[in-house]
């Protein structure tokens, strides 16, 4: 039966994705580059948990099966496995009327191409706290497009999220890159600087905050790899607030590749 195979298809995939953070969707393109916003740390799990489980209480399903108050951490991890949560899903639509479990193929299929999605959007993806101050970094491929000397490149956009987790308020001043191709070639190479910001912005973080911010590189290769770090200062308490501390942040290296290609 189809609807077995694509359940099949869909516990292995869920089974490949335990013991990671589920990542927010990330929608490639140009028109992204240089767009940003404050949003809470923990909203992609929960977004892409909606996406994966309709219809099911997340809430009483995640104080079940873990003590942990974030989203990210509780499923797939300490809490309860993503192919429990498929299995408990689909449970739910087979008691459904009739005329309505002829939508399960259907959305199994849906469910199937999250999964895929999360597995690729991982291998593009890092992940890195450094004295208190988290970096998570995702990337997606765009298209092939040809650059202004008609020579042809491999266009990717990413998304950074910078979450204070300290006890202070901190502000982002800059960042470095450094972008290879697949050969280990220098692409671009961005030094470390507190006037540079990040998308022309120096946001001001308070404990717990996330900032997030969109851009984008083109590779002359199909694949390649990006590092980087942030230039980050850490705010005392009291009515006239100084900087205290000045931190480098490091953002933890993550690939550039296209879906299906190589690692």
């Amino acid at each position: 039966m189809l609807v077995q195979r694509v359940y099949r298809a869909l516990l292995r995939q869920a089974k490949q994705l335990e013991g990671h953070d589920l990542i927010a969707p990330l929608v490639a393109g140009s028109s992204q580059w240089g767009t940003h916003r404050f949003t809470k740390a923990d909203s992609a799990a929960s977004d892409v948990l909606k996406d994966l489980a309709p219809g099911l209480d997340l809430d009483l399903l995640s104080a079940e099966h873990s003590t942990t108050t974030s989203m990210g951490s509780a499923w797939g991890r300490e809490g309860m496995p993503l192919r429990q949560l498929i299995s408990a899903a689909f449970r739910a639509q087979l008691l459904a009327p009739h005329e309505k479990q002829a939508r399960l193929v259907e959305e199994a299929f849906r469910v199937l191409r999250i999964l895929l999605e999360q597995r690729y959007l991982f291998r593009c993806s890092s992940s890195c706290v450094t004295e208190g101050v988290k970096v998570d970094v995702t990337a997606k491929f765009d298209q092939t497009a040809k650059d202004f000397r008609g020579e042809q490149v491999h266009v990717y956009t990413y998304r950074v999220r910078v979450t204070n987790l300290r006890e202070e308020p901190i502000r982002v001043l800059g960042r470095s890159w450094t972008i290879k191709n697949d050969r280990g070639q220098p692409r671009v190479h961005i030094p470390l600087d507190p006037n540079n910001a990040v998308v022309g912005q120096q946001p001001l973080l308070p404990t717990g905050h996330t900032f997030e911010y969109f851009s984008g590189t083109d590779l002359d290769t199909i694949s390649g790899l990006q590092s980087g770090a942030l230039l980050v200062d850490v705010f005392g308490e009291g009515r006239n607030k100084e900087a205290t501390q000045r931190l480098i942040v490091e953002v933890a290296p993550f690939t550039l590749v296209p879906p299906g290609g190589t690692e």
